[in-house]
């Protein structure tokens, strides 16, 4: 078992043997903006590393806002 200091940084990989969620359910909730750049992750040379402090807290209460709708086009002749 790895234990992490609270600053660490973790990459994806790493970060679903900590919390229960996939890397595309990640993933997803990234793309989705449920997670913020420098609060949840950060991007060095490109690539995403999470915040397990952070993220941790994120999995133990989850936000308490509304989700994010995104609208989606179902018919791009038409628009619906």
């Amino acid at each position: 078992i790895v234990e992490y200091t609270e600053e660490a940084q973790v990459p994806t990989s790493e970060l679903v043997k900590i919390i229960p969620l996939s890397e595309k359910t990640l993933r997803n909730l990234k793309c989705r903006g449920e997670f913020l750049e420098g609060k949840h992750y950060s991007k060095p040379r490109g690539r995403v590393l999470w915040f397990v402090k952070a993220m941790k807290e994120w999995y133990d209460n989850p936000s308490k806002g509304t989700p994010i709708d995104i609208p989606l086009v179902r018919n791009l002749r038409y628009g619906r």
